[in-house]
C-alpha cells in the first residue's frame, strides 16, 4: 500500500542540455504520485541560463532552480552541495538526459512499505539508443534474476548485501535515475562517488545495501539515454578495464569485510539456475566476468558442477533451454504489465 503521507524531494542535476531537461521535467509533471513531490531541485552545473527558461515553463511544479556560477565537478562534493537543498527524508534522483514513466514514483514509494529496514528503491530501466528513443535493452533485469534464490514480492525483489554484490559483480544492476533513497543513507554512502568516474552506480547500490534492504522493481519505469559512443569509451580500452577492476576490487573487499563467501554464492546460484560462464558473459559485463575468473571466484572457461561438466560450446547450450530465452520471456511479461513505452518528446 502506498504511503500517501510520504513526501519526496526530486534532485535533477543538469548541464547545458535544455531540451533534455524539458523532457525530464515533463516526465515528472506526468507522475501519478505528483502530489507527493514537495520540491524539485534543478541544479544547473554548466553555466547555461537556458535551463532557467525551461523551468519557467512548468509553473505548476514546485521547482527550486539553482545556478552554479562556478561548476562543481561530479562526485562527492557535488552530492554534498546538492544535499544542502534537500528538505525531505526521501529523495529521488533523475538525470537531465533520462525520464520516468508515469508510475515510477508511485511504485518506488510503495516499495518502502515492504519492510522496516528498506533504505532504497530502484525502478527497472531500459537503455534508449542515442537520441532516437529506440529501446536498446533492459537494464539489470538479467542480474536481478540470477542474483537471488528468493521469490519476488509481487513484481519486486528485496535484496540484501550478498545479493547486491553478486548482481553488481556481473555488471551494473541499478542506475541513479531510478533511485529513491533515504536521505540519511545516501549521505553516508556518497563518498563512493569519488571512487570511479564510470562505475559509481555499482558502488553506491552496494554501499546502500550495507545500510538495509534495497527493493528492485521488475516493472520498467525509467528510460536511460545511451549517447553515441558512450559505451565504447567506457568499456573498450585499458583505462576502462582498470576502472572496472578497481570497482570490482572494492566490491570484493566489502564482501570480505562482511564475511560473504562470493565463490560459494556463485557456485550455488550457477548450479541451481543452470547458468554457465558463457551465460554470464551473455548478460554480464565481460570485463567484470574476467575479473571474477582471475580472482578464482568463478571457474572458467568451463564450470564444473557435481555430476556434470558443462562446456562452453554451442552444442552443449542447445541441449537445454537457453537461459536468455527464459529470462526474456519473463521480461516480455513484465513489459505487458507496465505502461510501456512512454515517450515525452
Amino acid at each position: 500500500m502506498e504511503d500517501l503521507s510520504m513526501k519526496v524531494s526530486v534532485l535533477l542535476p543538469t548541464c547545458k542540455r535544455p531540451e533534455m531537461l524539458r523532457t525530464a521535467l515533463r516526465s515528472i509533471a506526468a507522475q501519478n504520485a505528483l502530489s507527493q513531490v514537495s520540491e524539485i531541485i534543478v541544479i544547473e552545473n554548466g553555466e547555461d541560463r537556458r535551463s532557467a527558461s525551461v523551468c519557467s515553463e512548468f509553473k505548476l511544479l514546485p521547482i527550486n532552480y539553482i545556478f552554479n556560477s562556478i561548476p562543481i565537478p561530479p562526485g562527492r562534493r557535488h552530492a554534498l552541495e546538492s544535499l544542502r537543498h534537500i528538505k525531505e527524508e526521501k529523495m529521488a534522483i533523475l538525470f537531465d538526459d533520462d525520464w520516468w514513466t508515469e508510475n515510477h514514483l508511485e511504485r518506488g514509494i510503495q516499495s518502502f512499505s515492504f519492510a522496516k529496514d528498506v533504505v532504497a528503491s530502484y525502478g527497472a530501466c531500459a537503455w534508449i539508443e542515442d537520441e532516437d528513443h529506440h529501446l536498446k535493452q533492459l537494464f539489470g533485469q538479467y542480474n536481478m534474476w540470477f542474483a537471488t534464490d528468493e521469490k519476488p514480492i509481487g513484481d519486486r525483489w528485496r535484496f540484501q548485501l550478498q545479493q547486491m554484490l553478486v548482481a553488481n559483480l556481473i555488471s551494473t544492476t541499478c542506475h541513479f535515475s531510478s533511485l529513491i533513497v533515504n536521505r540519511a543513507a545516501w549521505a553516508e554512502c556518497i563518498e563512493g562517488l569519488d571512487d570511479n568516474p564510470f562505475d559509481t552506480d555499482r558502488i553506491i547500490a552496494t554501499q546502500l545495501s550495507t545500510k538495509g534492504s534495497v527493493i528492485l522493481d521488475r516493472i520498467p519505469s525509467v528510460l536511460i539515454r545511451q549517447h553515441a559512443g558512450q559505451e565504447g569509451v567506457r568499456m573498450n580500452n585499458d583505462i576502462g578495464r582498470m576502472w572496472f577492476d578497481r570497482t570490482s576490487k572494492k566490491l570484493t573487499d566489502i564482501a570480505e569485510a562482511n564475511n560473504i563467501d562470493l565463490a560459494l554464492a556463485y557456485r550455488h546460484l550457477m548450479h541451481d539456475k543452470a547458468v554457465s560462464v558463457g551465460d554470464l558473459r551473455s548478460f554480464g559485463n565481460f570485463q567484470s566476468i574476467d575479473y571474477l575468473i582471475r580472482q578464482g571466484i568463478i571457474q572458467g572457461p568451463e564450470v564444473k558442477i557435481p555430476g556434470e561438466i558443462r562446456k562452453q560450446t554451442p552444442n552443449a547450450n542447445k541441449q537445454r533451454q537457453p537461459v536468455l530465452q527464459r529470462i526474456n520471456a519473463k521480461i516480455r511479461g513484465l513489459l505487458r504489465r507496465s505502461r510501456w513505452p512512454t515517450a515525452f518528446r
